[in-house]
């Protein structure tokens, strides 16, 4: 089976004229969850060497199967990104009491499982810009989002700022999966399990297995990439996103 696909290449150098400009900064952080678009990303900053050499990859998604977490162990030393940390370290065994398997809280669960931890990354690392795979279509109040804005937090009581990077954040899901596709990029084989998206394992729903990523990509572009993830956290987005939530 072949797709007929294409992306703008307009978008594409929209998106490695921001990268580029992130190489500008001697620290720079990438959140990666090997999810489609972080993926994308990953491969667009592999096209700068100045700008992989300089940045440490959160890999993030406290998503439990190992089968996953050698995909990102594998994808990041093929593009080599020798330079990473994962968001695991950063939770507490305090945090992991508050998971909505337990709780039945999805903000409680968000916060302490992805928001905090990323927080601590932050503080610890000090990037002067992180790159953040989101794009605009995905839920309202990721469309609100700018392509560069000024953060803060506050480590050990000081003010400290750092921009945060939407790089892909003017392109459609039909633009991230033709780019896959085109580029023959190895997809997580959490896809082809069934998913259509990934997040944090408690809140992912299974969808259906896929034989292939033809399959796959022509079922996501028919019936879209949320519907496997849980409509509570749909719903409190817009708090979540107040919190710190990318």
């Amino acid at each position: 089976m072949k797709l007929d696909l294409k992306v703008d290449p307009y978008k594409i150098d929209i998106s490695l004229r921001l990268l580029k400009w992130a190489s500008k900064f001697n620290k720079v952080a990438l959140a990666f969850s090997g999810g489609k678009d972080s993926l994308v990303v990953l491969h667009l900053m592999s096209k700068i060497p100045e700008l992989k050499e300089k940045t440490i990859v959160l890999a993030d998604d406290p998503i439990t199967e190992d089968a996953h977490s050698h995909y990102i162990m594998n994808i990041l030393d093929y593009f080599g990104f020798k330079n990473r940390v994962w968001l695991e370290e950063y939770i507490t065994e305090e945090d992991w009491k508050y998971s909505i398997e337990y709780t039945k809280d999805v903000i409680q669960c968000c916060y302490h499982l992805k928001i905090l931890p990323v927080r601590r990354f932050i503080e610890e690392h000090e990037p002067e810009v992180f790159i953040v795979a989101i794009r605009a279509d995905e839920h309202p109040e990721r469309a609100k989002e700018k392509y560069v804005s000024l953060r803060e937090y506050f480590k050990q009581g000081v003010r400290k700022t750092f921009f945060r990077l939407h790089p892909i954040l003017h392109w459609s899901l039909k633009d991230v999966l033709a780019y896959i596709y085109l580029n023959k990029l190895p997809i997580s084989p959490l896809y082809l399990k069934g998913y259509t998206s990934l997040q944090c394992t408690p809140c992912m729903k299974k969808i259906k297995e896929f034989s292939s990523i033809e399959e796959w990509i022509e079922y996501t572009l028919q019936h879209g990439d949320r519907q496997v993830r849980i409509e509570e956290k749909e719903v409190v987005m817009h708090i979540l996103r107040r919190m710190g939530y990318f």
